[in-house]
């Protein structure tokens, strides 16, 4: 007998800790739980903003300046930076789906018009090697061969690891310059 009584003392012991660890577990998950629903209204909130200012926001990660050059900015063949994020709104002024500027960032400079590309290579240039400000004004070739004017501006940061992050901002000016 007390042999049984201390085998259901240990047990109780054993119940009491697992109700314990329980709760705590509970009040973890719980605790989770709620720090991931404001996560998500965090980053809900954030999309709505970005996607519905009133111009592009786009944000790219250059890998570091030791590793491109200039011709990197026209050449398919190889992509010196990627997208970080692109707003809805920058896909509807460029004509470019988020896919495809994902897939192919250099689709941008792509799409520049020929007359106004080495400019804007230039001045991407520029800016990135000089942490300047970028802002760039020229045209566009939208969809079936149309034409915008777009102004692009962008602020690039350099990271410790040497690459820049370019957050940037892109119009469509073309009534102005109509005007």
């Amino acid at each position: 007998n007390v042999r049984k009584s201390t085998l259901f003392v240990q047990i109780d012991a054993v119940v009491c800790e697992l109700r314990k660890e329980c709760r705590i577990v509970v009040i973890d998950i719980t605790e989770r739980k709620q720090a991931e629903a404001m996560l998500q209204r965090e980053q809900d909130l954030y999309k709505d903003l970005v996607n519905t200012i009133p111009v592009g926001m786009y944000r790219l990660r250059v890998r570091p300046v030791a590793k491109w050059n200039v011709d990197n900015w026209r050449s398919q063949m190889e992509t010196h930076y990627s997208v970080d994020m692109v707003s809805d709104r920058f896909c509807e002024i460029t004509g470019i789906n988020r896919q495809e500027f994902e897939s192919n960032p250099l689709i941008v400079p792509d799409r520049i018009h020929p007359e106004d590309s080495p400019g804007f290579v230039r001045t991407n240039v520029d800016a990135v090697e000089a942490l300047s400000l970028f802002r760039w004004e020229g045209r566009m070739i939208i969809s079936n061969n149309r034409t915008i004017w777009t102004h692009f501006e962008s602020i690039p940061r350099l990271l410790e690891n040497g690459v820049v992050i370019w957050t940037g901002i892109v119009y469509d000016i073309s009534e102005r310059k109509k005007a």
